[in-house]
């Protein structure tokens, strides 16, 4: 048994017709009706039959046919992954993310990327989830990294998550030393990203599972004014951990050490569900798996 035979059967069942199968398939009457023949032969099974001048499947030819149009796509997958790997010299790979891990996190993977594969072209777009998971499902992007939402639409595929310490960080000159509980720092300003986003929605959820109320004095959506406001002391804000390290590490900023567990999240790598994945996707994401490994960022 051989693909061209299993094709001739897959087409003859679509035209139901000798002839426009042998168009289909540039082939002759004849050739098509020889693979007919030796499928049925193999498998010792009556797959067509004649009606008119016309040719149809049998039962049994239809039984067989889901497994054979499924046997046909695998192979053509292959043959694509084939294409893309000789092809890899060229290319592109859309990118979209949140404004903070767009800042933070992907310029380092995006430039190791393009180290490795210099003649592939990569392009980022930073946004809100709604906007980016939009332009996902409808091609504009190949992949996403975006805070994870419990359950995926089967639509997409989540390809790896990292989780991550979401920091509460102030200026060094608010003075709050040593381990303090949550409520004692309800007198302070607080700095938080706006409504909307389901990041804001996690830290908003870990405020009321240990009921507090913080003093919101403003909302933003972006980290650099965060951390310029509190840098400047105006009071306390909440951010992932890697885009206040540096500034932790110098000094900067100060990490404020609680007697609660700290908010965690989980960023996730999305793709659209599809047969075939593109080399080039397969290789940005195959080495943010291994940039980012470890589980956690």
């Amino acid at each position: 048994m051989e693909l061209k035979e299993l094709r001739s059967l897959a087409v003859l069942a679509r035209t139901g017709n000798l002839t426009r199968t042998a168009e289909a398939l540039h082939l002759t009457p004849s050739a098509v009706h020889r693979h007919m023949q030796i499928l049925s032969e193999e498998l010792d099974l009556e797959l067509y039959e004649k009606e008119g001048k016309s040719l149809r499947l049998t039962p049994e030819g239809k039984s067989l046919l889901p497994l054979v149009e499924e046997l046909l796509l695998q192979f053509e997958s292959v043959e694509a992954a084939a294409r893309d790997l000789k092809q890899l010299k060229r290319g592109s790979v859309r990118v979209g993310s949140g404004p903070t891990f767009s800042s933070y996190v992907l310029p380092g993977l995006l430039e190791e990327f393009r180290s490795r594969h210099p003649a592939l072209e990569v392009f980022l777009e930073a946004g809100h989830t709604t906007q980016l998971m939009a332009e996902l499902e409808e091609g504009a992007l190949d992949v996403v990294f975006l805070v994870q939402r419990p359950g995926t639409d089967r639509k997409f595929v989540v390809e790896a998550s990292w989780e991550f310490q979401v920091s509460f960080i102030t200026s060094p000159r608010l003075g709050i030393a040593g381990r303090v509980a949550l409520k004692s720092l309800a007198k302070h300003p607080f700095l938080l990203y706006r409504h909307g986003s389901f990041f804001e929605e996690q830290i908003d959820q870990y405020f009321r599972r240990h009921g507090f109320t913080p003093n919101v004095a403003m909302r933003l959506d972006n980290a650099e004014p965060m951390k310029a406001l509190v840098r400047s002391g105006f009071g306390i804000s909440l951010m992932p951990h890697w885009a206040a390290r540096k500034e932790i590490e110098t000094g900067e900023l100060q990490e404020i050490r609680l007697r609660e567990a700290p908010p965690m999240s989980r960023i996730a790598m999305i793709r659209r569900r599809t047969r075939h994945v593109p080399a080039a996707l397969a290789a940005l994401m195959a080495m943010a798996k291994q940039w980012l490994g470890g589980g956690r960022i």
